[in-house]
């Protein structure tokens, strides 16, 4: 009988860790504009479960809040960060392995708190959790994705920029993934850059 207590409480707590798991994962998308994009970021979260995420409202509170800015990472290609990116954003290649991260941008991370973010959260999740363990190593407060990407940034009317200032343009990744973009007259495959 005890056996069978033990059994049912630890179903339970397993059964409890989901639970709030899945709830911290419903409360960021639900601070995701559209159904589709929401839908894909629950899924993407699902996956990549072990890593945080930040919505863009706390994002953008935490660029004007922290002593120190956030050092905010694209992992989109060179053609989508050229149309519109995060202000201050480094652009990275998707597949950089964790070593050539920390390699390159490590000194940075002292005390500051990194945030990734790609057009949904696919690429940049997958990126998160191979670099958030050295990232903390190199002194990082933590690492999180930018919950429903810069789609969602985009799709709550926040300012994007590409190498001519403002834009309020954004690279759509492809066709299929383009219908979760809300503002679609906004969605440009080549950087217009206003002079």
């Amino acid at each position: 009988a005890m056996c069978h207590l033990g059994r049912e409480f630890g179903l339970l707590m397993m059964a409890l860790v989901v639970a709030v798991s899945g709830a911290t994962s419903t409360v960021f998308a639900q601070n995701i504009e559209g159904d589709g994009l929401r839908s894909a970021h629950e899924r993407a979260a699902a996956r990549y479960s072990n890593v945080r995420q930040i919505s863009a409202k706390e994002l953008a509170a935490l660029r004007l809040n922290e002593a120190r800015a956030p050092l905010i990472f694209d992992v989109r290609e060179k053609r989508e960060y050229a149309v519109s990116h995060l202000a201050g954003a480094i652009q990275v290649q998707p597949d950089i392995t964790a070593a050539d991260f920390l390699n390159t941008f490590g000194q940075m991370f002292q005390g500051r708190t990194v945030i990734v973010y790609c057009s949904v959260g696919v690429r940049s999740m997958r990126l998160a959790a191979r670099v958030q363990a050295a990232a903390k190593s190199a002194g990082a407060q933590a690492t999180y994705n930018l919950a429903g990407g810069v789609f969602n940034w985009h799709n709550h009317s926040r300012p994007l920029a590409n190498k001519g200032g403002q834009t309020d343009l954004v690279h759509p990744y492809n066709w299929r993934w383009s219908r979760l973009v809300k503002r679609r007259k906004l969605i440009s495959y080549e950087a217009v850059v206003r002079r």
